[in-house]
């Protein structure tokens, strides 16, 4: 699986606007130049986000190149984003994602675009200011759109998705040090909302079995040195459930199981840099550690 070669699962912060519309002027002097009331255009604009992630992963320490990194190649993920801000809080996005795998593999696709989705989230759910709390959170819907998505569930694949893909987030986080050190524990689940029933998979797998959620625990501990440079680690714990009593994935099975990450961001205005260094579930040497660098730019 690919999902955790990044921190994409954290929400970017949102910020604070005032009120375009408050009405605080008395009535103009006859003669005197009147102030313009802002145009609708305007007050919608200033209320839109929008986002491009380029972001890498697949090699490790030493192999650059990644035919022999965790992803087996060397692949590259574009994220194109566009949002509203709906009050002080709330925002509502539309995201796509396209992915490119570079290999000799002549029968890979260059460019595959994956299921687009729509995500609510929420900048301050809870907040106490004296005790520096802050949790924020999201709700995502990936839509089942994509080739691949319905290829599986015409399979009725062990992981199909075929309803789509449901993910929600929180990510409780204490402060110290006026908000220099921080604590995050960042906590997800991802969720497979099937269109096969259990007799379709036991025709066509021999089982009605499936992985229909996992779970995604990412503690992490951060600090930031100026407004430019931050540096965290990550202790990532990953749990997937299977259908029928067969539970959960062991706490270091290969494809899920835990990792270690130390990453940091470099921000510059409206871009912020992100490389991370992996290693894990099974530790095999500085070498084998993975790489990952991930490119944030907000454009609107």
């Amino acid at each position: 699986m690919v999902f955790f070669k990044s921190m994409l699962g954290c929400a970017l912060a949102v910020l604070a606007t005032s009120s375009a519309y408050a009405d605080t002027s008395t009535a103009p002097t006859v003669g005197a130049p009147t102030s313009t009331a802002p145009s609708p255009w305007s007050s919608i604009k200033k209320n839109i986000r929008g986002t491009y992630i380029f972001e890498t992963y697949g090699q490790t320490v030493q192999d650059l190149d990644g035919v022999d990194g965790p992803g087996k190649n060397f692949t590259i993920n574009h994220y194109f984003s566009l949002g509203y801000k709906v009050g002080s809080k709330w925002t509502i996005s539309a995201a796509q994602m396209l992915g490119q795998k570079i290999d000799d593999n002549e029968l890979n696709d260059p460019l595959v675009v994956s299921d687009p989705y729509v995500t609510f989230s929420n900048s301050s759910i809870l907040k106490n200011e004296k005790y520096g709390f802050n949790m924020n959170g999201f709700l995502r819907y990936y839509m089942p759109v994509s080739r691949a998505t319905r290829q599986n569930a015409n399979r009725a694949s062990d992981e199909e998705r075929g309803g789509g893909m449901i993910r929600f987030m929180l990510n409780p986080t204490k402060t110290w040090l006026d908000g220099a050190l921080s604590f995050n524990l960042l906590s997800q689940i991802y969720y497979y909302v099937p269109s096969r029933n259990d007799g379709e998979r036991l025709a066509a797998n021999g089982t009605p079995e499936r992985m229909d959620y996992f779970l995604l625990f990412d503690p992490t501990l951060g600090y930031d040195f100026n407004e430019t440079y931050s540096a965290y680690v990550v202790f990532e714990s990953v749990l997937a459930h299977r259908t029928n009593g067969q539970g959960f994935t062991k706490f270091n099975e290969p494809n899920w199981g835990h990792n270690v990450q130390l990453g940091s961001y470099l921000n510059y205005g409206s871009l912020t840099l992100n490389p991370v260094i992996s290693m894990g579930p099974v530790y095999a040497g500085l070498k084998s550690a993975g790489l990952t660098f991930t490119a944030i730019y907000r454009f609107l």
